[in-house]
């Protein structure tokens, strides 16, 4: 009877083993994946940030030729 005990209880303590194993490592792919996706927005604000920024200096470069042709004429 006692062997049949200790069996169980060795299958539920493998059982679980498994279950922690599992979840963490498919939480750890998770977090990587997170991590990815949080590295890549960034980048993606920065681009952006950059062409803004970039866009910005060429419509006031754009509009102080006009001013200075307006100037001229």
């Amino acid at each position: 009877m006692k062997l049949y005990l200790y069996a169980a209880l060795a299958a539920l303590l493998a059982a679980l083993s498994f279950g922690v194993y599992y979840y963490h490592d498919a939480y750890s792919d998770k977090a990587k994946d997170l991590e990815a996706a949080e590295r890549k927005q960034q980048q993606a604000e920065t681009i952006a940030g950059n062409v803004i920024k970039s866009m910005r200096i060429f419509n006031a470069i754009t509009r102080a030729n006009a001013d200075e042709k307006q100037q001229i004429q």
